[in-house]
């Protein structure tokens, strides 16, 4: 199972850096738009996508992913179907959920060399603002655990897709 989650994110990761290079991705600059607060350390989105990515069980999820640092560093909050505004439950995705509600979401966050992922701690909200169909998703100190260990680390922050 630990094996199948690294395969996800390194796809999921994959599939973005690839995807923002086509001409025909919805990736765009987004201009310091999309900035996240990690364990302390500020960081400013480059691009930022929305698309689908399947979820291994036959179906696709909908996902907003933002990089930095050169497309270094990646974080994904994901949906099963494209968000309506509102408020979604962050869940565990710790042990790889197998399915989404349609009020909840996850987290994931990291690079080739470390990745944390939601751990659905009591309380943790993310907040799905729309301006037309342009979706923006607010969360404040997420607790993101790293992958592996038993190290939890808090992140906050907006992306916006433009």
């Amino acid at each position: 199972m630990k094996q199948f989650k690294l395969v996800f994110t390194l796809a999921l990761l994959t599939s973005f850096i690839f995807t923002s290079c086509k001409k025909a991705s919805t990736t765009t600059n987004t201009s310091g738009s999309s900035t996240w607060t990690f364990d302390g350390t500020n960081y400013t989105g480059v691009h930022t996508l929305t698309g689908t990515e399947s979820n291994g069980s036959g179906g696709e999820w909908f996902f907003i992913n933002s990089d930095a640092q050169n497309g270094n560093l990646a974080l994904s909050v994901t949906f099963n179907q494209q968000p309506a505004a509102g408020t979604y439950t962050v869940i565990d995705n710790t042990s790889f959920v197998s399915s989404i509600g349609n009020t909840e979401c996850f987290i994931l966050y990291g690079s080739t060399s470390f990745q944390y992922e939601s751990n659905g701690a009591a309380g943790n909200k993310v907040v799905v603002t729309k301006n037309g169909s342009k979706i923006t998703a607010t969360f404040s100190n997420i607790s993101l655990q790293e992958f592996g260990t038993s190290a939890i680390k808090p992140i906050s922050g907006t992306l916006v897709e433009q």
